[in-house]
């Protein structure tokens, strides 16, 4: 009895082990992602492109950040979804007419830097019994004053949007409104990283 007992501590360790390291792993991914997304941001072709893509697009000074987002979401609502390996610049990205979930939430992402709009990146790396399954998804927030919109650990709210064209996800054109029922309200076992990038990128 003794025995059977101390196998099952030592079983259970092993389990609490693996299921640690994998997160470890999946933490450290996490932010490799965003040195990835950091130093894109912060590179001089990058910067130029997003100017180009404003004008493209008609974003204007005046116009709200959320405003901002849902032209640039009409810009990019008919664009394919193509999944890659590589970061493609955001002009390059307009070219091509297609992408994955980088490449637009970058697109996104310098024209919000470009104009000085504060954000905040959401990426997610998906799990399922402690056993690490795949990177998930990667999207953008706006910060909230609005408490009905999802609280992050250190008390603040932001409303998360989805960057990646509907015809991926879903038939909703309202990026605000898709990615809700995706991320916000679900039974998922997630391991999420948020961070807020400078506005003076």
């Amino acid at each position: 009895m003794f025995v059977k007992s101390i196998l099952i501590v030592i079983f259970i360790i092993v389990v609490l082990f693996v299921t640690i390291l994998n997160y470890e792993n999946a933490d450290t991914r996490l932010n490799n992602s965003k040195k990835t997304y950091e130093m894109a941001l912060n590179d001089s072709y990058f910067k130029n492109e997003a100017k180009q893509l404003i004008k493209k697009i008609n974003i204007y000074n005046s116009d709200s950040t959320k405003q901002i987002v849902l032209k640039i979401e009409k810009y990019f609502r008919n664009f394919e979804y193509e999944y890659n390996t590589v970061i493609e610049p955001p002009m390059q990205l307009v070219n091509n007419g297609k992408g994955d979930c980088k490449d637009f939430v970058l697109a996104y992402a310098s024209i919000l830097s470009a104009l000085d709009r504060e954000y905040y990146f959401v990426i997610r790396d998906k799990f399922e019994d402690g056993k690490e399954l795949r990177v998930g998804h990667v999207y953008l927030a706006l910060p909230s004053k609005d408490k009905t919109d999802y609280q992050l650990e250190n008390g603040k709210y932001i409303i998360p949007f989805e960057t990646t064209p509907a015809n991926k996800i879903d038939t909703t054109n309202n990026p605000f409104k898709r990615v809700e029922k995706n991320i916000v309200v679900n039974n998922e076992k997630v391991n999420t990283l948020y961070f807020k990038t400078s506005s003076k990128i």
